[in-house]
């Protein structure tokens, strides 16, 4: 083999890949409380929170989905965070929402997904 070729090759096999398996933005943290209630109507008052880390040097738009999920592993709630972070940039996305006390009860784990929107 030429000199050329054994750079070449060199090269190729030293170098990093063109593909990643880093999504390049991850979800650091996240959390729920219950703020307040029931209220009159029944409702509980619950907070959610999720830390994003953007990865990239560039702008992303990303989705945090929090799910609860019931014993029979269905989603009975869900809420959207979303936020356009700039690059390698954490941000803290927060929300409230209401949600009745029989259907928080039901919940017996909360799923937190995250995705580009």
């Amino acid at each position: 083999m030429s000199r050329l070729g054994v750079c070449i090759a060199l090269m190729l096999l030293l170098s990093p890949p063109l593909v990643s398996n880093s999504p390049g933005y991850e979800l650091i943290d996240k959390a729920h409380k219950i703020v307040s209630g029931p209220d009159e109507d029944g409702d509980l008052e619950i907070s959610l929170r999720a830390t994003v880390k953007n990865l990239r040097n560039a702008q992303l738009a990303v989705r945090v989905i929090a799910q609860g999920i019931d014993k029979e592993d269905f989603v009975t709630y869900d809420i959207y965070l979303e936020a356009l972070l700039k690059p390698n940039e954490t941000r803290v996305l927060r929300d409230l929402d209401y949600i009745p006390k029989a259907t928080y009860d039901k919940i017996v784990k909360w799923d937190w997904l995250l995705e580009l929107q």
